[in-house]
């Protein structure tokens, strides 16, 4: 399985290396959107709290998770809007227990001027600057 993710990785950067920046962009900012989207339960299949059966199917660790969006993220044909909160995201998922969606809209949330970001979400209220609501 590990060989097998090794070797997706593979693929997935030189087909980033090949392809156009117009299907990057257009990949990349779909794939943000749907994150971002308000119907997060259904598409993860997993409620608030709980790990995406999807992550599990893949078999990735959370450092295999960090390093491939950290290579996505590098790649010179994509460019993402919100770059520092992204990079902050994937470190602070790649060290703690919440999903990198919610650490993406804790940052998110902190660059637009929140002083805190309320949550259902235990692992996330962990979490500097987020505060979990009963």
């Amino acid at each position: 399985m590990a060989r097998d993710s090794v070797e997706g990785l593979a693929a997935l950067g030189k087909a980033l290396e090949e392809g156009s920046g117009d299907f990057l962009r257009q990949l990349v900012m779909t794939t943000l959107e749907r994150i971002m989207d308000s119907d997060v339960t259904a598409l993860c299949q997993a409620e608030a709290g709980e790990r995406s059966p999807l992550l599990k199917s893949v078999g990735w660790s959370r450092l295999q998770i960090h390093q491939a969006l950290t290579t996505l993220a590098q790649q010179p044909t994509v460019h993402l809007d919100r770059t520092v909160e992204v990079q902050t995201a994937l470190d602070d998922f790649k060290a703690g227990p919440a999903d990198f969606a919610d650490y993406l809209a804790l940052h998110q949330a902190r660059s637009l001027g929140a002083r805190k970001l309320l949550t259902f979400d235990r692992k996330l209220a962990k979490a500097a600057g987020a505060e979990r609501l009963q």
